[in-house]
């Protein structure tokens, strides 16, 4: 993801030269090596910025500070808004992914608050059971 001008500016008939790109890094966080290499891209992954979390970096691309990994979901208003743009489509599979957990109401009670939360991240999730 990249602000719109970044590409631009970065893009030759229609190609994006990831050699001169600089990339944003999450800390702790490294899937630049990964993807490149799924992608069969060069670029120089030290030549990069560094920042404590992924949203710094979005924001960095925002600002046209270079290229930043992201999952789709958390920057889709960014995109929508194009105040971020899609620089290549690849996407990086890592295996990874967010769980939602309850205990069993055999063992304990789900308070209100958290079944009404448990309802609406499901619903707005889409997920079935």
């Amino acid at each position: 993801m990249a602000a719109p001008a970044y590409r631009k500016q970065l893009s030759k008939r229609g190609r994006f030269d990831w050699s001169k790109a600089r990339l944003l890094h999450e800390a702790g966080v490294e899937y630049w090596d990964s993807w490149l290499h799924s992608r069969e891209v060069q670029a120089d992954t030290a030549r990069g910025l560094c920042f404590s979390h992924g949203m710094l970096a979005f924001a960095a691309a925002q600002a046209g500070e270079g290229v930043a990994l992201a999952p789709i979901e958390l920057v889709a208003r960014l995109l929508r808004d194009r105040r971020l743009v899609v620089v290549d489509p690849h996407v990086l599979r890592t295996g990874l992914g967010y769980w939602l957990a309850w205990p069993k109401p055999s063992l304990r009670a789900l308070p209100e608050p958290a079944r009404l939360f448990r309802d609406w991240i499901i619903e707005e999730a889409d997920v079935k059971d």
